[in-house]
Order: structure tokens, then sequence, then C-alpha cells
């Protein structure tokens, strides 16, 4: 913030080339880094090009807008502008050349006869103050009467503005500075006519540094805030710089239902890390700072680590953001760490999760640095924690307790992510999953237990015992997966066991559905071992003997 507001001051001189070299490559480099500062010096620099390009006018509108601020600074009588030294020494030198030039300019050219002196007035003679004055008065009627309802304190100023600009189109057609002339106006006596052309300017798109100044006249004060709150950032940035007092905090607040969303967020976290307000002032800006979307994730986790809150009411505060978790994985993801608290940042996941920064949380529960606060990040159980927790435990790359009771709660708790891994996890994860559905059983996991059987990276023999284990602690539900799943599978030991899976689940008739395509003697022979008594008993030893029979009953599978 401080290298834009040096940029600010200096860019007067950077435009009129006053500065040192190195001064300016300086400028220009800041320029071409921030986007705010880089879309000033475009704009001023178009202005310049724009005004440059202007083609001839006749006499009376000849450099109207230099002459409109000479008439200006005659009538405010300025205190004169001393050059700098490094011009005055160049003058001498300048003048010399110019004579050179114009003598052999003048040796050069053919003799013509000498035209009559000229009698019409310089340009400036001809833009009288009374000129000046009727289009002061035009536009100061412009202001007035457009749009009469409008409350230059509260309203939204965008069809006032437009209103206005519609009124004084002839006199921006004429070449008349019209933006010089309401800021004129936002100096004037009259509060009305001050306010009304503060909001203008900021709908506009006015710089700031003309708005300050209207914050210390009391009547102007709450045009003035709405007029830099119309400016976006720019004018945030001079409210984060305004001297601090409680007036000017309720002034703020007062914008707040018309501010876009996140923009006053800046100034609402400074406002929060000086606790000076009164505690109903207080909860009203932490009510803002959650309301300011994505962009108060940050701030109340910042606000936290200074001590500015406490971090039960920063986390409560969090969980009421819509898409915290989004803003939390932007933080995350792009790297956006600097000044904010790595334990608040995994107890804010843990709080609300995340959309990314996965490998963040995994170094940091790797490294051992705040192992238990990740853990109870990743504890979410996600399908991207629950691959972190995998990861975690092939490489022995946490508590080996802590994380087997991560991961015992999350299977429990959302069996869903573990069907997600398994659809699309890494050979390791997936090999870490099976391991542990296998060991600890669960209806619930029975669809991660199906999609596994189907991984042809996982070993045959791993992949049969998942599918036996399905048929034990399988539901109707978990029929048409199992179903969809045989076709799939080339080998017989496979086959048998998704059988039995079949039978147990929905009977005789998703059997022969499976079997379509098989004889009529094979049909009844897997029906009549599976119909068997003796295999009425679903557990996992008997259905894998039951397997072994059915096994030697199928075909081998066509390639």
């Amino acid at each position: 913030m401080r290298a834009c507001r040096d940029f600010r001051a200096a860019l007067p001189a950077l435009l009129d080339g006053e500065l040192a070299l190195e001064r300016t490559l300086e400028l220009e480099e800041h320029a071409r880094g921030c986007a705010v500062c880089g879309a000033q010096l475009a704009r001023e620099r178009a202005l310049d090009r724009a005004l440059l390009a202007l083609p001839a006018a006749p006499l009376e509108r000849l450099d109207l807008e230099r002459n409109v601020r000479a008439v200006l600074a005659r009538l405010d009588q300025p205190a004169p502008r001393v050059l700098p030294l490094r011009r005055l020494r160049l003058w001498p030198w300048a003048a010399a050349a110019a004579l050179a030039l114009f003598l052999g300019w003048r040796s050069a050219r053919p003799a013509r006869p000498a035209e009559p002196a000229p009698t019409a007035k310089s340009a400036e003679s001809v833009l009288e103050p009374a000129r000046l004055e009727s289009a002061r008065t035009a536009v100061g009627a412009a202001l007035r009467e457009s749009e009469p309802r409008f409350d230059p304190a509260r309203d939204d100023a965008r069809s006032f503005a437009q209103a206005v600009d519609a009124r004084t189109l002839e006199l921006a057609r004429a070449g008349w500075p019209l933006a010089e002339l309401v800021r004129k106006a936002a100096g004037d006596a009259d509060p009305l006519l001050a306010a009304r052309a503060l909001r203008w300017l900021g709908a506009r798109g006015a710089s700031a540094s003309g708005m300050r100044a209207a914050l210390a006249r009391g009547e102007l004060a709450p045009s003035a805030v709405a007029a830099l709150v119309d400016l976006g950032p720019e004018g945030v940035d001079e409210l984060r710089r305004a001297p601090e007092s409680p007036a000017l905090r309720a002034l703020v607040l007062e914008q707040l239902p018309r501010a876009p969303q996140g923009l006053l967020g800046p100034w609402i976290e400074d406002a929060l890390a000086r606790p000076r307000g009164a505690a109903a002032e207080r909860e009203r800006l932490l009510e803002a700072l959650a309301a300011s979307g994505g962009e108060g994730v940050p701030a109340l986790l910042r606000l936290a680590g200074r001590g500015a809150l406490e971090i039960d009411e920063a986390l409560a505060l969090l969980s009421r953001i819509p898409n915290a978790d989004e803003a939390l994985g932007r933080v995350l993801g792009e790297g956006r760490l600097a000044g904010l608290d790595e334990r608040l940042l995994l107890l804010a996941v843990a709080e609300v999760g995340t959309s990314g920064g996965w490998d963040w949380i995994e170094r940091e529960a790797r490294e051992g640095r705040h192992e238990s606060d990740a853990l109870l990040a990743l504890a979410r159980g996600t399908p991207e924690a629950l691959a972190v927790l995998l990861r975690l435990r092939a490489a022995s790359g946490a508590n080996p307790g802590e994380l087997g009771r991560t991961l015992e709660s999350v299977l429990r708790e959302r069996p869903d992510s573990a069907a997600a891994i398994a659809r699309a996890g890494s050979r390791t994860e997936l090999a870490q999953l099976a391991e542990l559905v296998s060991a600890a059983p669960d209806p619930a996991l029975v669809p991660a237990m199906v999609e596994l059987a189907g991984c042809e990276s996982l070993p045959a023999t791993d992949r049969r015992w998942l599918l036996l284990l399905a048929a034990e602690q399988g539901r109707a539900q978990d029929l048409a997966d199992v179903l969809a799943l045989f076709p799939r599978l080339r080998e017989r030991t496979l086959q048998a066991a998704c059988l039995i899976a079949l039978h147990a689940l929905g009977g005789a008739q998703p059997v022969d559905a499976a079997l379509e395509h098989r004889s009529s003697a094979v049909r009844r022979r897997v029906q009549a071992l599976l119909d068997d008594p003796a295999s009425a008993n679903r557990n996992a030893t008997t259905l894998a003997r039951l397997a072994r029979a059915i096994e030697s009953s199928l075909p081998a599978p066509q390639t």
C-alpha cells in the first residue's frame, strides 16, 4: 500500500518528465506489477494522447482546457509554481537551439509579402471569465436539479450521474473539461452542491485525493464517504488512511448495505484491529465482515492471529460465511499464507472444510509441526482428505495411533468418500483402502468393496475376498452395483465370488441375469450349489468354500 501511495504522489512529476531516470524506471516497474496503479497511469497517458491528437480548432476554442485552468487559476489566485532547477538550467540551451532553427528556416524559405497583423484576440483572452462563469453556473444547475430526490449521503449515484451527463452534454461536446468544473463545485460553500459534485466524481472514477478534504467538513463527510465507496478499492484505501474516529466509522457502516460484497473488508479489518469502539459497534463490524464473502475468511484469521478475536469466535464466524471452504481453498492453494497462523488455518479447515490446499495440509501432518491439528482437519473426511490419510498411512507419515483413529472415524462417518477413492484413487490409495475395508467390514462400506473388487491393480485374491465380504455385509440396495460388476470380471475365481454375492443379495433372479449368455447346464449347476442348505450360512469361510465349487462349474471366460 505504501508503494501505491508513493506512486500516486509522484505521478504528476512522472507524467511531466520531471523525474530522474532511475526514479522513472522504478515507478514504471511498480505500475506493471500493480493493476490499480497501472490502470491510473494508462488513463492519464491516454488523456495526454487524446489532447495532443485534437484537431485544429477555431480561435475561440483553441486550447480550451488549458485556458479554463488559466482563468480558474487567476480567479482562485493560487501560489505561483516554481519550476524545477533542472528545467531552468536547460532553458538557455533550448532557447539557443530554437533560435538557430528559426534563423535557418527563415534563410531557406522564399520571401513573401508580410501578412497583416492579426486583429483577433489571443485564445486566453477570448475565454473571458464571464464565459467560464456561465459554464460553471450550468454545471452547478445540472448538479442541483438532476434527480431532485437523490440523497447524496445514501443513494446509489449511477442514475444521478447519468442525468448530470445528459444535462451537460453540450458543454462536453464544446470541449469544456467537465470533470474539472465539477471538481471546483465540490469545494463550493453550498453543501448541497458540493455533496452532489462529490457523488458525481465518485461515480465517474475521479481521483480519491480530491475527496480527502471533504471528509473534514462535517456536512460533507457522509457524501464524501459515499463517493469514496463508489470509487472502489482506491476509495477504500483513502478511507483507511483517513484519521480514525467514531464518526467516520459510523458513516462507513451506513454504506455497508449498498457497498459491493467484500469491498469494505480491508477497512473493517483495520477497524476491528483497533479495539476502540463500543461493543455494539464491534458486533456490527463482525457481522459485516462475515457478510463480506470470501474476502472475510483471511481477514478473520488474521484478526484471530493478532489476538483481536478469540479463536472460537473467529471459527464460529467462518462457519457463517457462504462458500467459506472455497475461499479457504484459494488461500491454501495459491500459497497466500503470509500473515496467517498455520495452526489457525488447520483449525479453520476442520471447521468449514476446504476445496484445495491438501498438499500443504499433508506436509503439515508429515513434518509434525501441527500434526494433531492437521489430522483434525483431515477428519473432515472428504475424498481429498481421505486420500491424504491413506498416503500418510502408506508412508508412516504420522502418529500411527492417532492416524488409525482418524481413518476409522472417516470410514465410519463418510463411507461415500471411501467409494469415491475406490473409483478414482491412486494405486497406493487403493491398496491402503482395500486393507482397511477388509480388516473392518461394514454394510455402509459395501459400495467401496464392490468398486475395489473391480480394480485390476489389486491382487485377485484381495478382490475375491472383497466380493465375499460384500456377500456377507451387503444389502439389497447394493445389488445393482454387484450385477454391473460381473461382466467386467475376467477370472473365474472372481466370477464365482460375484455370483455368490448376487445370490446373497437378490436370490436366483440376478444370478440368471448374470449367466444369461451361458448354457442352461451351467446355470442349473450354479443354482444348485447356491441353493444348497449347507451354504445358507453367509460367513466368509462357508462362502469361500462355495466359491471354489462354483468356479469349477464355470467355463473359462472369453478373452
